[in-house]
């Protein structure tokens, strides 16, 4: 959906759109599957330019970054977007940057994309390593196994000799 200001009135215009996470070319390179997305909220005029906010929902699964198990999770992004207009940017090299101003864009000369701003909005706020959980343990550096599952037993056998005084010292310190 292509979002012109000449759409706009004095009310926000609700929007409802699906996006096929196709368009959006994300997830390819991490071997990623988006599936369908959904765009639910408000594009609206405001003093200096155009504000897009909502929530964008649907789902991410594939290899886990950590121990390389297949995951699925849910996406659920709310934010909100300004696009300005050219004149109310301050072109001086030592301008301040406020809060506000971290959640605004240049207003283009043609209309606004949507796919655009959804896009834009998932690399922004999700991880680029994606994990099947947060207490993932990953793989064992020494035999590859899946430490989710399990020990290994091999995780104490090679340890680098620089810090064998400080296992030393771990263990008299367990046996006082």
């Amino acid at each position: 959906m292509k979002i012109d200001e000449s759409m706009l009135g004095t009310e926000p215009l609700e929007i409802r759109e699906e996006i096929p996470a196709d368009d959006l070319g994300l997830g390819e390179e991490a071997g990623l599957t988006i599936g369908e997305l959904s765009f639910e909220g408000t594009a609206s005029k405001f003093d200096r330019g155009i504000r897009i906010a909502g929530t964008i929902t649907g789902s991410v699964n594939g290899p886990c970054a950590r121990c390389l198990e297949a995951f699925d999770r849910e996406l659920s992004i709310s934010f909100r977007s300004d696009f300005i207009e050219g004149e109310y940017f301050n072109e001086s090299a030592e301008a301040e940057v406020g809060q506000d101003d971290l959640d605004a864009d240049v207003l283009p000369e043609g209309p606004i994309d949507l796919a655009e701003v959804v896009r834009e909005q998932i690399i922004l706020a999700e991880p680029e390593r994606q994990v099947c959980g947060p207490d993932c343990k990953g793989l064992c550096g020494s035999c590859g196994a899946n430490l989710n599952l399990g020990e290994c037993g091999c995780r104490d056998e090679a340890i680098d000799p620089r810090w064998e005084a400080l296992k030393k010292l771990k263990s008299e310190i367990k046996n006082k």
